[in-house]
C-alpha cells in the first residue's frame, strides 16, 4: 500500500512544476530584456535545481519529477523559458530533464543532500544541451548565437551553469529540510 500514490502527492508534483514555471519567468524576462536567447538561463538554472531536488526528496516517488517536469513544460508553452514561445519539443526538455531527477533519486535517495547537488548540476547541464541541441537542429532563428556563445566564445559558462544548478539544488534541500516537519510535508512524503 506504500507504493501507491496519494492525491497530495500528484497534486504537490503538479504544483511544484507550476511554481517552478512561475520562477522561472524570471529568467524569461531578462532573456528577452537582453535579447540573447538563454541568457536567463543562469537564474532559471538556479530555480530548476531548486524545483527538482526539492520535488524529488518531498515526494519521494519515482516519476515525482517527470510530473513537475512535464506540467513545468507546459506552462512555459507560451513564455520565451526553455526555449522560444510555441517551441513545442519544450515538453520533451521538461519530461526528459525530470526523467533524469527521477533516475538520480533512485540511486541517491538515502543522501538528500548529495542528491540535490547532484541533480541541481546535472539538470542545469541537461536542458541547456537539450534547448542549444533542438534549436539548432529545428533552426530556431537566434539559437545559432547562444550555441556560438556555450561552444566557441565562452566555453566557461558550462561550469557557471553547473555550479548555479548545484546551488539551487542545494537552496532546494535547505528548504525541504527547513519545512519537512511541518503536516503538508507529511502527507506529501506519503
Amino acid at each position: 500500500m506504500k507504493n501507491r500514490w496519494t492525491i497530495y502527492q500528484l497534486i504537490g508534483s503538479g504544483t511544484i512544476g507550476a511554481l517552478g514555471a512561475v520562477l522561472s519567468m524570471l529568467g524569461a524576462i531578462i532573456s528577452t530584456a537582453i535579447g540573447i536567447l538563454g541568457a536567463g538561463g543562469l537564474f532559471n538554472a538556479v530555480f530548476m535545481g531548486m524545483m527538482f531536488s526539492f520535488c524529488c526528496i518531498t515526494i519521494r516517488k519515482f516519476g515525482s519529477a517527470t510530473i513537475a517536469g512535464l506540467v513545468l513544460s507546459i506552462c512555459l508553452l507560451p513564455f520565451p523559458s526553455l526555449g522560444t514561445p510555441g517551441f513545442f519539443p519544450k515538453i520533451l526538455i521538461g519530461l526528459s530533464a525530470g526523467f533524469m531527477c527521477d533516475i538520480t533519486f533512485f540511486f541517491f535517495n538515502k543522501n538528500n543532500k548529495l542528491f540535490s547537488i547532484i541533480v541541481g548540476a546535472e539538470q542545469s547541464i541537461l536542458i541547456t544541451l537539450e534547448v542549444i541541441g533542438l534549436g539548432l537542429l529545428l533552426s530556431i532563428p537566434g539559437i545559432d548565437e547562444t550555441a556560438d556563445l556555450f561552444f566557441n566564445r565562452y566555453k566557461f559558462l558550462f561550469l557557471i551553469f553547473l555550479f548555479m544548478g548545484a546551488l539551487g539544488g542545494y537552496i532546494g534541500y535547505l528548504l525541504y529540510s527547513r519545512l519537512r516537519s511541518t503536516n503538508i510535508m507529511k502527507k506529501l512524503g506519503g
